[in-house]
């Protein structure tokens, strides 16, 4: 269980770490 755990929080983090980086691309559409 602890891998998927620390998979998780990576992921997690990964997503968070890319959303401030690469905001949804919304603005640039529109």
């Amino acid at each position: 269980m602890l891998p998927v755990f620390v998979g998780s929080c990576i992921g997690w983090a990964s997503t968070t770490i890319a959303r401030y980086v690469y905001p949804p691309p919304k603005k640039w559409l529109s």
